[in-house]
C-alpha cells in the first residue's frame, strides 16, 4: 500500500500544473484501491471548494461551501469527516442515489488547507475504517508534496504574469499615440485581470477627472468628468495607494450602468492610482462583477507592475505630443506655423471639396512693420507681433484655424465661410489690429494697420492654389494704399 501510495504522490513533481495532476492521482486512488467513488477539492477563495478530480460520478457537485455537507465540514474544521451511513446525516448532499458511507479527510500542511480527498462508498462498495485510515494516509503524504507543487505553480504563474505583463509593457512604450495606448491599457488591463468593467479616469488640465476609456460604460459615457459617486477614485487620487473593496454602483445614473454586467450589485472593485512627476496623472478602476470576485495577491502584484509601465507610457506619449505640438507652434506668438499650415489648408480643402461646403482663406501682413522695427528694435517689435496675435484671435470664430506663415503674415483658415463672410472676418480682424493702437508697448505707443487678402474655394484645385489667390488679393491691398481688405 505504501508504495502506491507513493507513487501516486510522486505525480506531483513539479513539472505540470497542480489541476493537470489531480485528475490522474484521482483516477490512480479509484483503479489502485478499488474505490468506486473519489474526488478531490481545492480552495477556491476563502469561502467555497473547487472540484478538480473525479472519478464514478456521473453529476458532481463543481463547487462546495466551506462548513457546508461533509466535505465542507472537512475543510473548515481540518479534521476528518467520516460518516458511516450518510442518510442520518442531515447535512449530506446526494451526489448517487445509492451511496451509503462517506470520508473526506483535508489536506493540510502547516496550517493551511490544501485540499479535501474525499471517497463514497455505496450498498455495494461500502466504505470503512480501512479506507479512513487509507484516505489519512493519502492525505498526510500528499501534504508535502502538494504544497511543493502548489508553490512551483504559483512560481509558474508568477513568471507566466510577468511575461505578460512585460509584453504588454513593450507593446505600450513602443507607441505614443495616446488614444491608441489608452485603448490598448483598457484591453490589456481587461484581459490579464479578468476584469468585467475597466476605467481610465485620466486628470485633465484644470485638474478635474475624466473618464478617458472604458470596458463596460456605453459610448457616451466616455469624456464625462469624473465617475458619480465614486469613492474608490477619489481614495486612490487622496491616498496614493492602491484601493481594494466592495464598490456599490446602484446609486450610478443610468447612462453609466447601461451597458454594465451585473447591472447593480456590488462589484469587487480594485483603483490604482498612476503617478507621473509626483502627481497623480490617471487613476486606473478595475471591477468583476460579484460581490465574492476577490483578487489574488497575484492578481494584486500584476496590477501593480502595470500601472508602473502605464504611467511610463502615459508620460512618453504626453511628452511626444508636447514636442510634436511645439514643433508646429511658433514660439514667440503660440500660433500654429507653416509647417502645420502647408498640411492643415490641404486637408481643409479636400473635406470642403468632399462635404460640398465652403471654404475661405484670409491672408494678412502688418503695413510697414520693418520700420517698428527700425525705429523701436526688435524687442518691441517681437511684442507687436504678440499683440497681433491676440488682437486676431479675438476677431475670429471657434473652428477657425490661425496661423503666423512668416515674419509679419498672418493666415486664416476659415471653414464653412464664404466670401462675404471671409471679409466681414478680415474687417474685424483689420479693426481689432488698428483697435491696439492705443496700446502701449515698452512705455510707447505704435500705430498699427493691417492689409488682408480674401480668397474662397471656387475653381481651385487645391489648397496651395487657394492661398495663391489669397496671396495675390493681398498683394492688390497693398498696392491699393494698404489698411484695406481686397477679395479676389
Amino acid at each position: 500500500m505504501n508504495s502506491s501510495v507513493n507513487r501516486i504522490v510522486a505525480r506531483f513533481d513539479g513539472s505540470k500544473p497542480v489541476e493537470d495532476v489531480i485528475q490522474a492521482v484521482v483516477d490512480d486512488i479509484s483503479r489502485e484501491f478499488q474505490i468506486t467513488l473519489v474526488s478531490m477539492y481545492l480552495p477556491f477563495g476563502p469561502t467555497q471548494l473547487t472540484m478538480v478530480g473525479v472519478a464514478g460520478y456521473p453529476n458532481p457537485f463543481h463547487v462546495i461551501d466551506v462548513g457546508v455537507g461533509i466535505i465542507g465540514r472537512a475543510a473548515e474544521t481540518q479534521e476528518t469527516q467520516f460518516v458511516p451511513d450518510v442518510l442520518a446525516d442531515p447535512d449530506y448532499r446526494a451526489a448517487r442515489d445509492d451511496v451509503r458511507s462517506e470520508v473526506a479527510a483535508p489536506v493540510v500542511h502547516s496550517g493551511e488547507l490544501l485540499g479535501v480527498v474525499n471517497f463514497e462508498g455505496t450498498l455495494e462498495h461500502p466504505i470503512g475504517t480501512s479506507q479512513v485510515a487509507l484516505a489519512e494516509m493519502i492525505v498526510h503524504a500528499l501534504s508535502a508534496a502538494l504544497r511543493s507543487a502548489s508553490l512551483d505553480d504559483e512560481r509558474r504563474d508568477r513568471l507566466h504574469a510577468i511575461e505578460r505583463v512585460l509584453a504588454v509593457s513593450r507593446s505600450l512604450v513602443a507607441d505614443l499615440d495616446r488614444p491608441r495606448i489608452v485603448t490598448s491599457i483598457v484591453d490589456a488591463v481587461a484581459e490579464l485581470l479578468s476584469a468585467d468593467v475597466v476605467a481610465l479616469v485620466s486628470r485633465q488640465p484644470d485638474g478635474t477627472f475624466q473618464l478617458e476609456a472604458g470596458k463596460g460604460f456605453p459610448d457616451e459615457a466616455i469624456g464625462s468628468t469624473a465617475l458619480p459617486n465614486d469613492g474608490f477614485v477619489a481614495r486612490a487620487i487622496a491616498s496614493r495607494q492602491r484601493i481594494i473593496g466592495l464598490q456599490e454602483v446602484a446609486a450610478w445614473p443610468a447612462e453609466y450602468l447601461a451597458g454594465r454586467p451585473g447591472g447593480t450589485m456590488p462589484h469587487a472593485a480594485m483603483a490604482l492610482p498612476i503617478e507621473v512627476g509626483n502627481q497623480i496623472a490617471a487613476v486606473l478602476l478595475i471591477t468583476r462583477v460579484g460581490a465574492d470576485q476577490t483578487y489574488s495577491e497575484l492578481e494584486s502584484g500584476i496590477a501593480d507592475l502595470l500601472t508602473a509601465q502605464i504611467a511610463i507610457a502615459l508620460q512618453n506619449a504626453d511628452l511626444h505630443a508636447r514636442v510634436a505640438e511645439s514643433a508646429l507652434r511658433d514660439p514667440l506668438t503660440g500660433l500654429l506655423n507653416r509647417r502645420f499650415f502647408d498640411e492643415a489648408v490641404e486637408t481643409a480643402h479636400a473635406n470642403a471639396r468632399r462635404a460640398g461646403t465652403e471654404l475661405s482663406l484670409i491672408v494678412l501682413d502688418l503695413d510697414r512693420f520693418s520700420a517698428v522695427n527700425n525705429e523701436f528694435g526688435h524687442a518691441v517689435g517681437d511684442a507687436v507681433l504678440r499683440r497681433v496675435a491676440r488682437a486676431i484671435r479675438s476677431a475670429t470664430r471657434e473652428g477657425d484655424v490661425l496661423v503666423r506663415y512668416g515674419g509679419e503674415e498672418f493666415v486664416v483658415i476659415a471653414p464653412a465661410t464664404d466670401g462675404d463672410g471671409a471679409v466681414a472676418a478680415a474687417e474685424r480682424i483689420r479693426a481689432a489690429v488698428a483697435a491696439t493702437g492705443a496700446e502701449l508697448v515698452d512705455g510707447r505707443i505704435v500705430p498699427l494697420t493691417v492689409s488682408a487678402g480674401v480668397a474662397s474655394l471656387v475653381d481651385e484645385s487645391d489648397g496651395r492654389g487657394l492661398f495663391r489667390a489669397a496671396d495675390s488679393a493681398l498683394l492688390a491691398a497693398k498696392r491699393a494704399g494698404r489698411d484695406r481688405v481686397t477679395k479676389i
